[in-house]
């Protein structure tokens, strides 16, 4: 392997696996989709409002590997916004102005968004990527039968698994499994966070609406 980003990327899931104990399956399949993993082309670029307006300063207030990892993909990401079936729902139409995801690896069918954006590496195995969320916003309750991990780069935000919620600063990991509610609020800060989804890698979210 010499893609520094995927190189990167292994060294991050290694050092979890000495940090977390707990999320070395997870990490396992991560690191088997990374050294699978493919450089594509990606054709067009797409960006939205939120990115120009946060993504750089949030960037900048990351650290560590974190934040270098996020830093060597930053010039060649392509965002997209989901959901595109809860459009004239008014807490859904808040979300898709202020949030926006870059896949770094995964399928080169893309995934449902539009404009759609292709991953900078292909994998049928993992999908992984950049999520950007502005502040006081709603991601609401939804699930999927993906095992996903989050890494929080830069920001904090409150989080639901489940039934219990927890507050997540600059560095933290957490862990949903298949099929586990969850849902992430932004307070006065935009939180930038990196992800990886090691099962299941097309499955589609669902919001959960209680």
């Amino acid at each position: 392997m010499s893609e520094p980003i995927l190189e990167a990327f292994c060294q991050l899931a290694e050092d979890e696996i000495k940090r977390t104990p707990t999320l070395t399956s997870e990490m396992n399949l991560l690191l088997q989709g990374l050294k699978g993993a493919q450089p594509e082309e990606t054709g067009e670029h797409y960006t939205y409002p939120v990115v120009e307006k946060h993504f750089k300063k949030i960037l900048g207030e990351g650290s560590g590997v974190l934040a270098d990892l996020v830093s060597l993909t930053a010039d060649r990401l392509s965002w997209g916004v989901p959901y595109a079936e809860h459009v004239g729902e008014p807490d859904m139409d808040e979300l898709r102005e202020n949030y926006a995801f870059a896949p770094i690896i995964g399928s080169q069918k893309g995934n449902r968004s539009e404009p759609l954006p292709l991953p900078l590496y292909s994998s049928n195995q993992i999908y992984a990527g950049v999520v950007l969320q502005g502040p006081h916003i709603n991601y609401p309750s939804h699930v999927h039968r993906a095992a996903e991990i989050y890494w929080t780069v830069a920001g904090y935000a409150e989080w639901q698994k489940g039934d219990e919620w927890s507050h997540r600063e600059s560095g933290s990991v957490l862990l949903h499994e298949p099929g586990v509610r969850h849902a992430t609020v932004t307070n006065e800060s935009p939180v930038l966070m990196l992800f990886a989804w090691v099962t299941n890698p097309e499955s589609i979210p669902v919001i959960v609406r209680l």
